[in-house]
């Protein structure tokens, strides 16, 4: 049963009991792969039978019972002891002295509270401390000075697809450059939370009204800028680094050398961030690594990489930009309207919204991906390259020299 459920079915009746349930499942997910998964499936077993009765009274009676089958199931004695010494104080009120006496073993200390643990007590850099507050105690623990011990990330997709990609492998996510992956989609997306709760600032103090020209252009902005940095996932840098409104990667547009090309996402970004968003949801940091590389596999590349990138002179490529009726029915984002080939962010919500687990949303990826994003960046570059060739035979010998030379500076993606 997910900890999300076991929550609810506590909420209120043995608050205390599930704030400890809460300290021992994050104390216990730092602990090596195998007693983590032993340890939370026992304590979630005991939690779902005992509230489907008493909480209270299960709690009291089966925190002795908890203990032991903690230690049983783990080998871990003094985790078992401690997981058990803190369901029974914390059961609230006056029910705390009959529940302390059967949950401590005979013969049995109480944990004291040691400066660098070198057991599975608890993580390391943590130490235990009893905590009133409530009507009952509950066990805390407090950071101390000592190095954190590496946590290692599990793959969950088990689909053979995937996991049979080159490089795809437990623990891959820790590698350097995921790991510095990771960290900048991180820093994007809080830079981004910062500007979405300065936005809600601004509606709050009356600086900025719902509804208006600025609030709505602040919004799309906040919104857009998200979709592309959630989709990112930079860990081949030197090969596919940053390009989506990059100087660096603008390129003159050969139609027109007044202007420079427009960046079209060939994947698109508001329809690949529920992907990840629901991967992160539900995931391993492994398993979005293996998302991002199952989709290369497939020949899409998702974010603002220079990959994912199909320079396109602007005429062709939005209806706002297009001067002529077959421009303006013709472009990119116009014919994938036309044809049905242009789903909206709420729409690929939608798909994922049974989503529990990893591979769920492999299977929904790998038909979108077939049914949707692969044919959509087929037509855009024929879109584009038709356009361009059409152009390029109304040019004379020595102006189609220099179209040439600066179409073949373009971006054509992956």
């Amino acid at each position: 049963m997910p900890y999300r459920t076991i929550l609810n079915m506590a909420r209120g009746a043995i608050n205390t009991v599930s704030e400890f349930y809460e300290d021992v499942t994050e104390t216990v997910q730092r602990i090596t792969p195998e007693p983590v998964n032993q340890a939370l499936d026992v304590i979630t077993e005991k939690f779902e039978k005992g509230f489907a009765k008493t909480p209270i009274g299960v709690a009291e009676r089966g925190a002795a019972a908890t203990g032991e089958l903690i230690a049983e199931k783990t080998g871990n004695q003094a985790l078992g002891q401690a997981v058990g010494f803190g369901l029974g104080l914390a059961v609230p009120g006056p029910e705390i002295s009959r529940a302390a006496k059967p949950v401590i073993p005979k013969g049995v200390k109480v944990p004291q509270p040691k400066p660098e643990p070198t057991d599975f007590l608890m993580p390391p850099g943590m130490t235990p401390a009893l905590a009133g507050g409530g009507g009952g105690l509950k066990l805390n623990f407090k950071p101390v000075d000592a190095p954190l011990a590496p946590q290692v990330s599990k793959l969950t997709i088990t689909d053979p697809e995937v996991t049979s990609l080159p490089g795809v492998k437990q623990g891959m996510a820790e590698l350097p450059v995921n790991v510095k992956a990771r960290q900048m989609l991180d820093k994007s997306l809080a830079r981004l939370d910062k500007r979405r709760a300065d936005l809600d600032d601004m509606l709050a103090s009356g600086e900025v009204k719902r509804g208006s020209s600025k609030f709505i252009r602040l919004d799309k902005k906040i919104r857009e800028e998200r979709y592309g940095e959630m989709s990112s996932f930079y860990n081949q840098l030197d090969q596919d680094p940053p390009a989506y409104g990059k100087a660096a990667y603008k390129n003159v547009d050969p139609t027109d050398i007044t202007k420079k090309a427009e960046q079209h996402h060939l994947a698109a970004k508001a329809q690949t961030a529920p992907f990840i968003e629901v991967m992160l949801e539900v995931g391993d940091p492994d398993d979005l690594v293996a998302l991002h590389e199952y989709s290369r596999m497939l020949g899409v590349v998702m974010g603002n990489s220079k990959k994912n990138m199909l320079d396109a002179p602007g005429p062709i490529h939005r209806a706002a930009a297009a001067r002529t009726a077959k421009e303006k029915s013709g472009n990119i984002h116009s014919a994938f309207s036309v044809a049905g080939m242009e789903p909206n962010n709420a729409y690929v919500k939608r798909l994922l919204k049974d989503a529990t687990t990893a591979d769920d949303v492999i299977r929904v990826f790998k038909q979108y991906a077939d049914e949707y994003l692969i044919p959509q960046q087929d037509i855009a570059k024929k879109i584009v390259q038709n356009y361009l060739d059409e152009y390029a035979i109304t040019l004379t010998k020595p102006q189609r020299d220099t179209f040439n030379q600066l179409a073949s500076k373009l971006n054509k993606g992956s």
